[in-house]
């Protein structure tokens, strides 16, 4: 069996993200470190696999699927910058996705003479775990209105999360 078709099985039924290492135990036969490494880089560039946080690497769920970073315009638009190319994602496309975080995006069929579009369908990584905004307390919840113009929508809060905010 090829180490790529090894490799990708391994990572699809672990269901998580891998290392290198990981991955070479999780191969049957003789599969060294070196092929693993150089596989997940043709993979990566393929857009099969994406490479995490701390070197961990994970299988994107379906085809026409790319990975890369998030950039979002101050109008609500973003672009994700992956090996293919960059990929337009549109305001209503975002689910969830804030500026800066690493996606899969799943690609539209391509209009002529248009670049390739496509709508976010999981944040692998978050880029910020902190929000500066205005907060708001609404009853049991908190409503934090982002400064930063490229993070849309509010942020809901629950009350475990208020820790030393004030209105």
């Amino acid at each position: 069996m090829h180490v790529r078709k090894v490799v990708l099985k391994a990572l699809k039924t672990s269901g998580k993200a891998m290392t290198v290492e990981e991955l070479c135990r999780a191969t049957p036969g003789k599969v060294s470190v070196a092929q693993v490494r150089e596989t997940l880089k043709h993979l990566a560039k393929s857009g099969h696999v994406v490479e995490t946080a701390a070197g961990r690497f994970s299988a994107l769920p379906a085809r026409h699927v790319v990975s890369g970073r998030l950039s979002v315009n101050p109008r609500g638009y973003g672009f994700v910058t992956s090996s293919p190319g960059d990929v337009y994602v549109a305001g209503r496309d975002m689910h969830g996705a804030m500026h800066n975080d690493t996606v899969s995006v799943r690609l539209f069929q391509r209009t002529t003479g248009l670049g390739q579009a496509g709508e976010v369908v999981e944040v692998l990584e978050r880029a910020n775990d902190t929000i500066v905004g205005r907060f708001e307390k609404q009853g049991r919840l908190g409503i934090v209105t982002p400064t930063d113009r490229r993070v849309h929508g509010d942020v809901l809060v629950g009350r475990a999360g208020f820790g030393e905010a004030r209105t």
